[in-house]
């Protein structure tokens, strides 16, 4: 007497490749998913990260664990800079780190209030703007630039 096993469900070629290609995303995309706890202090960055990051040393350790991660993707990204984009790099985080943590925040909520406008309303600031006298213009513009 001859035993007939009852036949095994077979998963399509199609269904089967699904499943690999959920899995390799999920395996490539697991680099980027980054606790907020993981950032690091400023003596475990690399000398290449030091390097480019070297404006903001004396803040480092008490920016929040967002900024650090990003700060240091952008360092991880310096060495294939051009020198002319290395040197911009470096102006603007010597600029941006120039203001207090509270005063970034105000410019970033600024900044949020003033995307949100609509276009009538960006419009008339713009006027207000331009109504001012050609100096104080210049002085808040070289205010804003860090001049």
């Amino acid at each position: 007497m001859r035993f007939v096993s009852a036949p095994q469900p077979v998963a399509s070629a199609a269904a089967r490749n699904l499943v690999r290609v959920a899995l390799v995303c999920t395996l490539l995309s697991a680099p980027l998913i980054v606790r907020a706890d993981d950032a690091p202090v400023w003596a475990q960055l690399t000398a290449e990260q030091q390097t480019a990051l070297r404006p903001l040393q004396a803040s480092w350790n008490r920016l929040p664990d967002y900024q650090r991660m990003r700060r240091v993707g952008a360092a991880n990204r310096y060495a294939a800079l051009t020198p002319a984009q290395q040197a911009r790099f470096t102006s603007r985080l010597s600029r941006w780190s120039a203001p207090t943590l509270p005063e970034r925040e105000h410019a970033r909520r600024a900044y949020k209030q003033y995307t949100r406008l609509s276009d009538a309303e960006r419009a008339q600031l713009r006027e207000q703007y331009m109504k001012q006298h050609p100096e104080l213009r210049m002085a808040a513009t070289r205010k804003a630039s860090g001049d």
